[in-house]
């Protein structure tokens, strides 16, 4: 499908029409998501949630424990838990200095596969809101379309069920959550880092959703509102015409330090000077109405606020 809107279907005009032209923005965007890739959602949602988180989490905590088998007087064997803390065999610095690793691995592993999984996040949503089309090979359908159909129409994706919102994401985490099995079975630090890597990746299109919510459960709410997870105030930066910034929409950590150091701009200049390629380009072809939109919204709310006032001092006067 392409789009058939160039930028003079957004040259400033009257109000009215600019509204309609938004949605049939709308339309033509929605109208992109197939059976194809539903089901394609539904598959990958279905084998990370069942097979590769489960295998993930046992992989990552199964370090803490081992297993050892006695006999009793009767012959009855028996299983008893060791953890790898309270090892008879270990001294107590011994214990102390085991804890402490068994702490760094599973703290440290957990707090830099959210802080990768930000800075994806972020990685992602730049290279799908700046450069690409709808006639993209392979992804401009598949996965472009709908960074340009939330710019459009930002609270569509909170019209969409989990299978929508998160079956993109659960591919990514399905590959990720593969990694540590294939290659890291006896680290716990690693298999916890791709973990939670490939957990809050699954979940960062729900996060992302939930920061254009004004109801969420009370355990997003006091994640949000204690910075664990993007909030509404973090994205609504995003949210702002050119939509050229705050681009990480997992925790939302890195936003403001990525931002003071003109990481983007710097990162367009240098695609541009080697490919020649102009960022957001097309995506100015769907959301270049939107100014115009929202300053004609402005200015008729100023002029009812006028009006008000004018009509306060008249009875005043009388």
């Amino acid at each position: 499908m392409t789009s058939n809107f160039s930028s003079s279907t957004t040259t400033p005009g009257d109000y009215e029409s600019f509204i309609k032209a938004k949605e049939q923005k709308e339309h033509v965007l929605k109208s992109g998501y197939s059976s194809s890739k539903r089901a394609m959602e539904y598959f990958f949602v279905f084998l990370y949630f069942l097979v590769i988180l489960p295998w993930n989490l046992y992989q990552s905590f199964s370090p803490l424990w081992t297993t050892t088998t006695t006999s009793n007087g009767d012959g009855i064997n028996k299983s008893i838990l060791i953890t790898t803390s309270s090892s008879s065999s270990s001294s107590l610095s011994g214990n102390t200095t085991n804890t402490t690793s068994t702490l760094i691995d599973i703290v440290g592993g957990i707090a830099l596969g959210m802080i990768t999984t930000d800075f994806v996040s972020g990685i992602l949503h730049w290279i799908a809101d700046t450069w690409g089309s709808l006639e993209t090979p392979l992804i401009g359908q598949t996965f472009i379309r709908s960074f340009r159909e939330h710019h459009v129409a930002p609270s569509a994706m909170c019209k969409h069920d989990f299978i929508e919102t998160n079956g993109d994401n659960c591919l990514v985490a399905t590959l990720l959550g593969i990694i540590p099995i294939v290659f890291f079975r006896h680290s716990m630090f690693m298999s916890f880092y791709f973990t939670a890597f490939a957990l809050f990746g699954a979940f960062t299109n729900q996060i992302h959703k939930w920061s254009h919510q004004y109801k969420v459960p009370l355990i997003v709410k006091f994640l949000q509102s204690s910075g664990i997870i993007l909030s509404r105030k973090s994205h609504n930066f995003h949210h702002q015409s050119p939509f050229d910034t705050y681009y990480c929409i997992t925790t939302g950590w890195l936003n403001y330090p990525l931002h003071a150091m003109n990481f983007w701009r710097l990162s367009e200049r240098l695609v541009t000077a080697l490919t020649g390629y102009i960022p957001r380009s097309d995506d100015m072809k769907w959301t270049s109405h939107l100014k115009f939109l929202e300053e004609t919204r402005k200015k008729m709310s100023d002029e009812d606020d006028n009006e008000d006032d004018n009509e306060d001092g008249a009875k005043k006067k009388n």
